[in-house]
């Protein structure tokens, strides 16, 4: 059950009486990043389509080169997203490279991580699963936060 289904029905429940510790809900990982949008921009600019190929994967590249004007504000964007996976799986970006996590864009126009090789072996050794991320950015930064649920882990 997706979490926020969960706290729906913990809400409209007569559960609201009962000790959370008897529900067994699932551990939260959480990761946050925050990136300064004109150091991205400058290393873009330095080494333009290198940058692009060593951090993204061809989809996030055709999605962040769409648009010219938002160009700096996406890299930014799913680069703190990339950022924020990696700590939620504990590894910062030791040991899993920047394209084995992707983020993917959903029909909806909503971010989706979709993990890849070592990222995705990383995530079943966890036992983390629906993976969630929420990108934002104002003039200056981009940030992002991830969260995932540990499937074999209770609070």
């Amino acid at each position: 059950m997706p979490t926020y289904r969960l706290i729906q029905f913990i809400e409209s429940s007569k559960i609201k009486t009962m000790s959370l510790k008897k529900l067994k809900l699932p551990k939260i990982k959480i990761g946050i990043d925050i990136c300064q949008i004109n150091r991205v921009s400058l290393a873009y600019k330095n080494l333009g389509k290198k940058f692009l190929e060593r951090i993204f994967t061809n989809k996030e590249i055709k999605y962040i080169t769409s648009n010219k004007k938002s160009l700096v504000y996406k890299l930014a964007g799913r680069f703190a997203a990339k950022e924020a996976t990696s700590k939620v799986l504990g590894t910062g970006l030791r040991g899993v490279y920047f394209k084995e996590i992707e983020i993917i864009r959903e029909k909806s126009g909503a971010p989706k991580i979709v993990l890849h090789k070592r990222a995705r072996q990383k995530a079943k050794e966890k036992n983390l699963s629906d993976f969630e991320v929420s990108i934002s950015h104002e003039k200056d930064f981009a940030i992002a936060m991830v969260i995932a649920i540990n499937t074999k882990s209770s609070v």
